[in-house]
């Protein structure tokens, strides 16, 4: 069994086949799927795609790209989410400085409020970096030691520097179609070094999908490919990188259970 840690099954062309890709995914092994916030005013329909399928859950945030769209989210709002059956982690947000240093301000006043939620709601929070390794730090550490939260690097494409200060605080780190990039040694080098108690995958689909569908519009039946991709890269064979990478899922996402 393999789980998606994250993707964005409201997004096109993935809500348009729904049925279908979601069917393709349990035929390729990916039994449970979390879809991943990014607007929370589209929350409705993201957590009604999760109410429809008993696999499939989901997170309440406010992705960094769109603070300056969306306006700062109120706390109460990610709040109310929480409470949901469903919803089961804090996210995406973080920090993304790739396109704009203009919003810099706004994007650390949001995650820090995505931080508090998962704080005083133990749920972990799913971090975004992307040009931003040094404010990361910087914002992780000191909330940190206000108070312990758990959560999850996705879709990790950063230093090596940044992952050794994640896993100091215990967080999680997931490897995405990045890995199977031709040019990608440098994060498949960090990838090795990251103990095996601290992975997770993903697809991020409709998003970076791996080789050899690069170029293609992702979906999470891609998975296999990310997951026997990383299982050679840190020294497993595939059955025992799905059920290392299960088991930590379940471990940091523990609204979810399996019968």
């Amino acid at each position: 069994m393999m789980i998606d840690s994250h993707c964005h099954l409201d997004y096109h062309p993935l809500i348009d086949d729904l049925k279908n890709v979601l069917e393709d995914a349990s035929n390729c092994g990916v039994q449970i799927i979390q879809t991943i916030s990014t607007k929370i005013r589209d929350m409705e329909n993201l957590y009604s795609i999760s109410q429809k399928y008993d696999n499939v859950f989901c997170s309440v945030g406010d992705h960094p790209c769109n603070v300056e769209q969306e306006n700062i989210c109120s706390e109460q709002d990610l709040y109310t989410w929480t409470s949901k059956k469903k919803v089961i982690g804090i996210g995406e947000t973080g920090l993304d400085y790739h396109y704009s240093k203009v919003t810099r301000k706004a994007q650390i006043e949001s995650f820090i409020k995505h931080i508090e939620v998962a704080q005083n709601t133990k749920l972990p929070i799913i971090i975004h970096c992307r040009n931003a390794d040094d404010d990361m730090i910087s914002l992780l550490e000191s909330s940190m030691k206000k108070k312990e939260f758990s959560g999850v690097m996705h879709c990790f494409n950063s230093s090596l520097k940044l992952a050794k200060k994640c896993l100091e605080m215990e967080l999680y780190i997931s490897a995405s179609g990045i890995i199977t990039f031709k040019n990608s040694t440098t994060i498949r080098n960090t990838f090795s070094k990251i103990p095996h108690d601290r992975l997770l995958i993903e697809t991020d689909s409709p998003f970076l999908a791996p080789d050899p569908h690069r170029g293609q519009k992702n979906r999470p039946g891609f998975l296999p490919y990310t997951a026997s991709s990383l299982a050679k890269i840190v020294g497993l064979d595939f059955q025992s990188l799905c059920e290392v990478t299960t088991k930590n899922f379940l471990a940091l996402f523990k609204k979810v259970s399996v019968k």
